[in-house]
């Protein structure tokens, strides 16, 4: 999330703004999921890696069922047929925003209108370590690893999909060859203790 954040709006935003913002934002779905636990509002967990692993469908239909929402079949064909956002027919509806917005919402957009459907965009560890360069020791001694591992729990308990972790992710984790290979040793043994696949 943050590499592509830091490729798409660097031109705008400082460097280090962005990176904050990152930050924040994972606190911030933290708060708000406690702010809702206490209010006795259910909350669903959705990861991105599971769109790589899995069918589109496996992930999106439990999802719209948990949360008592319609799931139209257009959502599963090629996109390239609907109207552009913010078009009439499109049902998207986009709010004033001021002009460095506009511009940033624009880019993106015009990704959103070109994409044929459902779809999980995978970077290389090798580009990925490039663009977060020394701020990768930052992002490491704040919680977003930590928060990041919370929802993607709440996603296995909810949906028993399991994630596979890439090796990119160990990677940028800060785990090594020999200590990813000992924890694929662990989960193998795991696994065949329980008689089901559990991660």
């Amino acid at each position: 999330m943050v590499a592509s954040w830091l490729n798409e709006f660097s031109q705008f935003v400082s460097r280090d703004e962005l990176i904050d913002n990152a930050i924040t934002s994972c606190k911030t779905l933290r708060d708000v999921k406690k702010q809702a636990e206490d209010l006795d509002i259910e909350t669903h967990s959705l990861v991105y890696e599971a769109l790589r692993d899995r069918d589109p469908r496996e992930v999106i239909e439990p999802l719209f069922r948990n949360l008592g929402l319609p799931l139209s079949e257009r959502v599963f064909e090629d996109w390239t047929g609907l109207p552009g956002i913010g078009v009439k027919g499109s049902n998207v509806t986009i709010p004033p925003e001021p002009e460095r917005y506009e511009v940033v919402n624009g880019i993106l957009h015009r990704k959103l209108n070109a994409s044929s459907g459902l779809h999980f965009y995978e970077s290389s560890r090798i580009k990925v370590r490039h663009t977060l360069g020394h701020d990768i020791h930052r992002l490491r001694k704040s919680s977003m690893f930590a928060i990041y591992d919370e929802v993607k729990t709440a996603y296995l308990n909810e949906q028993d999909l399991p994630i596979i972790e890439s090796q990119e992710t160990r990677g940028l984790l800060g785990i090594s060859p020999k200590e990813s290979r000992m924890l694929d040793a662990l989960k193998s043994k795991l696994n065949r203790g329980h008689g089901k696949e559990r991660f």
